[in-house]
């Protein structure tokens, strides 16, 4: 049993805030070394980084704060010594795993964006074409380009002209037309300064060289270069070109780094006929349009996975979770929810893989353990009277086939990318 111990700020502090201070520390929050009683310091802080046992009781100053009477009346579970060792045990392992696996996605997400990138490179600088004739392209970053393509200075192709000016305080959170500056969007403004598709170009900053697109009415500020294409060029191949040659790396040095119009201008370009621009521009569409799609869908996982965490360590300090010598468990069908394929799907892998989950701690419930598992868990688990059998995944297990899912639910990936995949 947990029994309930009213933090009395009004103690004289002892060895525990040095012991906590050197430990961990939530935010400004260093008041847990307040405690007259013996407590593990890494169960208060998992206990205290769940928000609880000070949610709502913030008071409005001229910011919202804790005043040491509010965070003296603060009740907490203190379970017993072994019980606080327990959870941290529990928590320091199953969050381990979490953020082992939210790191290999983030991985996986770097891997997607290069090889967009790479696609994206490709395309404008060689075409489609793997087997076209090549030559010499003349420009120096670049190397050989198609045969049949032509190579220009910028200044044939596109114009440019710095946007208008516009102060700070002129630019809102909302309004009628959206505001460019050098490095993208930046509020409102009740008028504009062009409409139409363009491509700007950031002029000034540490980021100058970026490129941005603007559609309809907007307004561009001084701090953006904005290019009017010539006919006969696709928009988006441009921009897309641009980003490719990196244009801040042609910034003139200043107290604040900027680009020079006259010399951006007479950068040479390799230029492709329209309709293969037109072709380059669909192809990297289609390929951006997959790629951005299995990046967003690891994005959800990872926010998941962070969610997930946040409620396992609410659950596991506040008892909700017994883990006094326990495991926790998860059906096929949790499993299934949790990956958003078909209980079918984990069932073959099962199938497949039943010697390496076992190995992991996938095990076969039945008897007395699944009779108690009904008792304490059968609105949770779905097990119905009739089942005799159950099979439960500890959390080991869960994760065992995340890539293989993932594979199945985001499409095909690269034989490169594969053999680049974090287990």
């Amino acid at each position: 049993m947990m029994d309930d111990y009213r933090l009395n700020c009004k103690l004289k502090l002892t060895i525990y805030v040095n012991i906590l201070c050197s430990y961990k520390v939530l935010g400004a929050f260093t008041f847990y070394g307040w405690i007259k009683i013996e407590l593990d310091a890494e169960y208060l802080y998992y206990l205290f980084s769940t928000g609880l046992p000070y949610q709502g009781l913030g008071k409005w100053g001229t910011q919202l704060n804790l005043n040491t009477d509010t965070v003296g009346e603060i009740v907490i579970p203190i379970p017993s010594k072994s019980e606080m060792a327990d959870v941290v045990a529990f928590i320091d392992r199953k969050t381990a795993d979490i953020d082992q696996l939210i790191a290999n996605k983030e991985k996986l997400i770097a891997l997607y964006e290069e090889e967009k990138t790479a696609i994206i490179n490709r395309a404008v600088t060689r075409g489609l074409d793997p087997d076209v004739k090549t030559k010499p392209s003349g420009i120096d970053w670049l190397g050989d380009i198609p045969e049949h393509w032509e190579v220009k200075r910028l200044k044939y192709v596109v114009s440019m002209k710095s946007g208008e000016g516009i102060t700070s305080d002129q630019i809102k959170e909302s309004g009628d037309y959206l505001v460019f500056g050098g490095n993208g969007l930046r509020g409102y403004f009740d008028s504009f300064t062009h409409e139409g598709n363009y491509v700007l170009i950031g002029r000034q900053g540490a980021l100058c060289g970026s490129i941005n697109y603007a559609s309809e009415k907007f307004w561009a500020s001084e701090h953006a270069i904005v290019c009017t294409l010539a006919d006969n060029y696709e928009m988006k191949w441009l921009g897309e070109l641009l980003k490719t040659m990196n244009l801040n790396q042609y910034s003139v040095s200043a107290a604040q780094p900027g680009l020079s119009i006259e010399n951006i201008k007479v950068l040479l370009i390799p230029i492709p006929p329209q309709s293969e621009q037109t072709a380059i521009v669909t192809h990297i569409d289609t390929e951006c349009f997959r790629l951005d799609t299995i990046i967003e869908k690891l994005k959800k996982q990872i926010e998941l996975f962070k969610e997930y965490r946040t409620t396992l360590i609410s659950d596991v300090v506040t008892g909700k979770i017994d883990v006094r010598g326990e495991v926790q468990r998860f059906t096929i069908k949790m499993v299934a929810d949790f990956y958003e394929v078909h209980e079918i799907t984990v069932k073959r892998y099962l199938e497949k893989f039943e010697d390496e989950l076992k190995h992991n701690g996938y095990v076969l419930s039945r008897g007395k353990s699944l009779q108690a598992l009904k008792l304490q868990f059968g609105s949770i688990i779905n097990a119905t009277t009739k089942t005799t059998v159950l099979g439960l995944f500890n959390f080991r297990a869960v994760l065992n086939p995340w890539h293989a899912f993932d594979r199945k639910r985001t499409g095909k990936t690269s034989a490169k990318q594969d053999s680049r995949h974090c287990p």
